[in-house]
């Protein structure tokens, strides 16, 4: 089960990285073209709320991962492999 899980995350988390990665880059730019209208906003207040966002995002990108196949995890692999042929 275990190793399911772990294969289920290492196939996945390629897409969900550059996803991040392709996201921060984004906001970068527009925070760096709109610079006079956000300086204002950008504190150090923020940066709990980056970690929190982040860590919720990363949770719901794993649990949709997760959930499709979790039928097939929660089930002995003798039982998921029966109706195949």
């Amino acid at each position: 089960r275990s190793d399911l899980i772990k294969l289920i995350i290492k196939d996945n988390a390629s897409a969900i990285l550059l996803g991040v990665l392709l996201s921060v880059g984004v906001l970068s730019l527009l925070t760096i073209g709109f610079s006079e209208q956000v300086n204002h906003y950008i504190t150090l207040q923020l940066l709990p709320v980056f970690i929190v966002t982040s860590a919720m995002t990363s949770m719901l990108s794993l649990f949709a991962c997760y959930f499709p196949l979790r039928q097939y995890i929660n089930k002995p692999v003798i039982h998921a492999l029966k109706g195949s042929e």
